[in-house]
């Protein structure tokens, strides 16, 4: 017997300490379709995420079974700024970055110019740039006027990605 639902199963892999979330996860097709999200940070534990529910919409109209998320700061906060934080990227999240990133059929980079709240450029966007090189390509909803990539929150259903430059 095949039982189908519509409802995703979802997990996350989150530090020991709890301040980490390294990924999200999200199944809902019986298919092999993966696309990845690589957003800025998640937020505090126990906090309602419309951003998820966001690209998941998405990731659902363009065909793909399940989908991750990942983000240049594992961080979890309730707001942009984490120039207050000793360690905002996390000990494992450029492991965890590189591994959805190059495991999936489809990648979107979606961070927006909150990234500017934090001191210094976090290693898991040196190391998207250097996979950007290696061919790996990655799409975003087009640019902020600072260069970096769009944020989902508030982009229609029928937009179209473009390939991310990477930089």
């Amino acid at each position: 017997m095949t039982i189908l639902t519509d409802a995703p199963i979802r997990s996350s892999v989150i530090s020991d300490c709890s301040q980490y979330r390294y990924l999200y996860a999200e199944e809902w097709g019986a298919g092999t379709r993966s696309i990845t999200w690589v957003m800025l940070n998640p937020p505090e534990a126990g906090t309602e995420d419309q951003t998820i529910d966001h690209v998941g919409e998405f990731s659902r109209l363009w065909g793909y079974d399940r989908m991750a998320v990942v983000n240049l700061f594992a961080l979890r906060a309730a707001h942009r700024d984490l120039s207050w934080a000793e360690d905002p990227v996390g000990p494992k999240n450029r492991w965890f970055v590189h591994q959805a990133v190059t495991n999936a059929e489809l990648v979107v980079v979606a961070w927006g110019d909150e990234i500017g709240h934090v001191s210094s450029r976090p290693k898991t966007l040196d190391d998207l740039v250097d996979l950007r090189r290696a061919n790996v390509v990655m799409l975003c909803f087009g640019l902020t006027t600072a260069g970096n990539p769009l944020h989902p929150d508030r982009i229609p259903d029928s937009m179209i990605p473009v390939v991310w430059p990477g930089r």
